[in-house]
């Protein structure tokens, strides 16, 4: 409490749905959840425990590969960006064509290149 943090109350009394702090739908239905999970099996407890895991592993996101540029397609991007350093939307879907990549991929390319410009570029 010297610090500012007001306590959400004690385990049990969240269990037994004394919460002083009764207006927080999150902390009932959380204690709610507990109660149901406790009432359980030791075997169910086990299952229920390995597909909360399951479906906590499946919402992780994938990383994508990091696009490795051929000498050609790094020339032609390089000498784009000296012309023009922001490509309008057509322009970037003609150079994701002509690179065989998305446009997404082309997006991030020239804020990275703008970004490395900038930072180099003496003040």
């Amino acid at each position: 409490r010297a610090l500012g943090i007001q306590s959400q109350g004690h385990l049990s009394e969240l269990l037994r749905g004394k919460n002083k702090h009764s207006r927080n739908s999150s902390a009932q239905h959380w204690a709610k959840e507990i109660r149901n999970f406790l009432s359980l099996t030791p075997k169910e407890r086990q299952d229920a425990i390995s597909i909360y895991g399951q479906a906590q592993t499946s919402k992780k996101r994938k990383s994508s590969k990091r696009t490795v540029w051929s000498k050609e397609q790094n020339m032609m991007l390089e000498n784009f960006f000296r012309q023009k350093p922001s490509p309008t939307k057509p322009e970037r879907q003609l150079l994701a064509s002509q690179c065989g990549v998305e446009v997404g991929v082309i997006n991030t390319y020239f804020q990275n290149k703008r970004r490395r410009s900038r930072h180099l570029q003496p003040l």
